[in-house]
């Protein structure tokens, strides 16, 4: 595995030069690229939940998937998310389909293993913005469906918003970018940025983001849970008026 890249300064490293090694072995030459990405590649020291790797095959048919399950679920068991498998064609191609995703992991990657094939994939405008609109009101649709079903109270709509908040920064990030032709990883960037762009309201955020690194939001007021739920809605909301309008 000469060709390998291992990121050095990372303290999942350990994990990764294994995970390499059991892929290798599993897919061989069919192995193409292993990609880290996502805000992670800008921290010392990401937490495991946030390692994302993208994996590059010449093919996909069942027995590469065979092959590489057991890989996986050794990766998976260390608590790390699961890779996303893509191939050549696919990565090529796909541009148009996943804006977002691509977008994100072009701006913010490091390869590993084999050569980087995102430098290349063209990205346009206007899939990312019907993406956006997509993305965003598919979110509001669930956060309200989610209110329907449980009725939930307190506790529970902080987990929401918090569990809810990350794929919404996500989304934001595509969205500043159609504003302002400038994408950024760090999602406090993104919050500030996304208030100036599109006149929301940063604290909703901010706060959200303190409550999920407390862990639960102990200490922040149950009272107030449902208030913020409302104010966290019509911030979606607002975002996505302009957004059709574009």
């Amino acid at each position: 595995m000469s060709d390998t890249r291992v990121i050095l300064n990372m303290p999942f490293r350990q994990d990764l030069e294994k995970y390499l090694t059991l892929l290798a072995d599993a897919h061989q030459e069919n192995l193409v690229s292993v990609v880290f990405y996502g805000s992670a590649t800008l921290k010392q020291e990401p937490g495991k939940d946030e390692i994302h790797l993208l994996i590059v095959l010449k093919h996909i048919a069942s027995e590469d998937l065979s092959a590489g399950a057991s890989c996986m679920r050794s990766w998976m068991k260390s608590g790390y998310p699961a890779p996303v498998y893509f191939t050549e064609i696919e990565l090529s191609s796909g541009a148009d389909v996943f804006p977002i995703e691509f977008n994100h992991m072009k701006q913010a990657h490091e390869v590993v293993f084999g050569d980087s094939l995102l430098y290349g994939i063209p990205i346009e405008n206007s899939n990312i913005r019907h993406q956006v609109e997509f993305e965003l009101r598919s979110k509001l649709l669930r956060l309200r469906r989610a209110v329907l079903e449980t009725s939930p109270k307190g506790k529970e709509l902080l987990s929401l918003m918090t569990n809810s908040l990350p794929s919404f920064i996500a989304t934001m990030r595509a969205a500043v970018l159609l504003k302002t032709g400038v994408s950024h990883v760090e999602r406090e960037k993104v919050v500030e940025e996304s208030a100036s762009v599109y006149g929301l309201d940063p604290e909703v955020f901010k706060q959200i983001l303190d409550i999920r690194a407390q862990e639960g939001g102990s200490g922040f007021p149950v009272a107030e849970a449902g208030p913020l739920f409302d104010r966290y809605l019509s911030q979606i909301e607002k975002v996505i008026k302009t957004v059709d309008s574009l």
